[in-house]
């Protein structure tokens, strides 16, 4: 870790110091194998709760991370991305009557129970990866972003952006990329 993230290491407790170390090293270690350098010559800005940021130059970059996993993403393109567990539980038509786009929604309307949570889960992930291409955030751009849980491209209302999104299933998680230079390359979750 470089300087700056042990003291950001320092001020964090508990699970969040733990998934921040696992998530910045895991960071280092990708970018050392692409770039072919020692992990601490590295640059990379990645203060807690910021998106992580390379040198212009560098490439776009882009974290996601659940209890159990944590999801790198490099492109000379911005990119996005976004990891949950395929059994994660959430309220789902709550969640999608107050942040999903109204066309999103209909499509969920004939669902119930799993159904539903499933297909909630997909878009979400899809928007969550495009929000980060965006460099947005969930309060202000969720509800502003439109994916259906089987579209591969997110639509932004206002900025009208389109972004590719892929959806890859790794048992047990869903992982979406929105951006990137068109291809995904070599596959590892940690």
């Amino acid at each position: 870790l470089s300087g700056q993230e042990q003291q950001d290491l320092s001020s964090l407790q508990g699970a969040r110091q733990a998934s921040f170390r696992r998530s910045r090293l895991w960071m280092r270690r990708c970018l050392a194998d692409r770039f072919d350098l020692d992990p601490a010559d590295v640059p990379l800005a990645a203060p807690p709760g910021a998106p992580p940021t390379l040198p212009p130059g560098w490439g776009w970059i882009s974290l996601s991370h659940c209890p159990d996993v944590v999801a790198v993403v490099w492109s000379s393109q911005p990119v996005g991305v976004d990891v949950e567990r395929l059994d994660r539980r959430l309220a789902a038509a709550a969640l999608a009557r107050r942040f999903f786009a109204p066309g999103d929604c209909q499509e969920l309307k004939p669902l119930e129970g799993e159904s539903l949570r499933g297909a909630v889960l997909q878009q979400w992930v899809a928007k969550e990866a495009a929000i980060k291409w965006q460099r947005g955030t969930l309060a202000k751009d969720l509800g502003q972003w439109s994916c259906t849980a089987e579209d591969h491209t997110a639509r932004h209302a206002k900025g009208r952006w389109e972004v590719p999104v892929c959806r890859i299933r790794f048992s047990p998680w869903l992982v979406a990329v929105a951006g990137g230079d068109g291809h995904i390359g070599p596959v590892c979750l940690a």
